[in-house]
């Protein structure tokens, strides 16, 4: 049975602007836009566990959709129409052909918190496919074959993110932090599952079963002795995913989260590094098909982090991230209009950002954390 989560939404009667709904479940990981007003979020709820939820109103209601089975802990979706969508989890991918009911794929899993739509009726999951890479859907999300990337990334930049312009041409962003913190492990009163960054975890509450975000300190990060152990890089496929070619990586500074591009020449790449040399957040483009990468924006700090990239026209984007203490968040949406030569903040105070999906221009979507350590999505429009 289908449940309805009212959220509050103040919106612009004017200019289109980001609003943020307040908490909607426990973990709001990812999100993919299937219309202007329809999005797919993979998320979790207390006493729940991992469930997919749905809007078809710019996130003023969301229904929990039908899953197959009861999954684990669901990482992102990924959207092509208002009735097409993908989930991945840890040990596995869903997909709906209707909008509503979810069935278990064939392949995914592979750790990935990466999952995009592309093509007519593609989908792609960046993680540990085959070692490290891709799996790739060609029919809607029901089967994924794995593209590993081979020597193009080594164990030490593992895929994270990925973007797919074409049905051949395919990037993937790399990257890994030192894990030095003792909070990384299980204590007493949760367990560790997943890493979404190097600050941001899901951990699961030893007593009630519950997930929840857990947000590092900067003290909890350890020494920033082993900046080494920073890895960060991007691979490039034009043959669909049967050779790669690494063309970018620095080392030392920080790691990569989001990809997207508007077609095989022009993608932003974000990252981020909080216990380094030269801490805060990267924005990177190309637009000579990743021959060149430049980093067009650096907001300096170790509390400022970046996840999502998104790119609505070859000159239009959006990075999402945000920064924040034990006592404030303020998500951080990154936007240029000029191909990434320049770039304007438009924040939004209560929430940080965790990853973004955009229809087009003037509808995006937005999950996030608040500062009750509960899953949000704020919406453009």
């Amino acid at each position: 049975m289908k449940s309805t989560i009212a959220v509050l939404l103040i919106s612009s009667a004017t200019a289109a602007t980001w609003s943020n709904p307040g908490a909607i479940a426990a973990a709001a990981t990812g999100v993919g836009a299937g219309s202007a007003t329809t999005a797919f979020v993979a998320a979790g709820s207390n006493s729940v566990g991992a469930e997919i939820l749905k809007t078809i109103d710019d996130g003023k209601t969301y229904s929990t959709e039908t899953t197959a089975g009861t999954p684990f802990l669901l990482l992102d979706a990924g959207s092509n129409s208002a009735t097409s969508a993908v989930v991945n989890g840890l040990f596995g991918a869903q997909y709906t052909a209707d909008g509503s009911k979810f069935k278990s794929s064939t392949g995914g899993g592979g750790q990935g918190q990466s999952v995009e739509g592309f093509g007519k009726n593609s989908y792609g999951i960046a993680g540990t496919f085959g070692g490290n890479g891709v799996a790739v859907s060609t029919d809607g999300g029901a089967t994924f074959d794995a593209h590993p990337v081979g020597a193009a990334l080594d164990a030490n930049h593992p895929a994270r993110y990925a973007a797919y312009p074409s049905d051949t041409t395919w990037y993937v962003s790399a990257g890994a932090w030192p894990h030095t913190s003792s909070k990384d492990l299980d204590d007493e009163k949760s367990v560790l599952i997943k890493h979404l960054n190097e600050r941001v975890q899901i951990r699961k509450d030893r007593e009630t079963g519950d997930f929840f975000y857990n947000r590092l300190n900067l003290e909890q990060l350890g020494s920033p002795n082993n900046v080494t152990q920073y890895t960060g890089a991007i691979a490039k496929t034009t043959d669909g995913g049967k050779t790669w070619k690494n063309v970018f990586q620095q080392d030392g500074s920080f790691y990569f989260n989001g990809i997207h591009c508007h077609d095989e020449e022009h993608c932003i790449a974000v990252a981020e590094g909080h216990n380094c040399a030269n801490p805060g957040a990267h924005i990177f483009t190309t637009h000579d098909g990743g021959a060149n990468w430049n980093q067009t924006m650096f907001e300096a700090g170790a509390g400022s982090g970046i996840m999502g990239a998104r790119m609505v026209s070859a000159t239009e984007g959006w990075a999402a991230g945000g920064k924040g203490s034990n006592l404030s968040f303020e998500g951080q949406f990154w936007h240029t209009t000029d191909a990434g030569n320049s770039w304007t903040n438009e924040p939004l105070k209560g929430m940080l950002a965790m990853g973004i999906d955009c229809f087009d221009a003037d509808h995006c979507f937005a999950p996030g954390i608040t500062l009750g350590r509960q899953g949000t999505v704020a919406v453009f429009k």
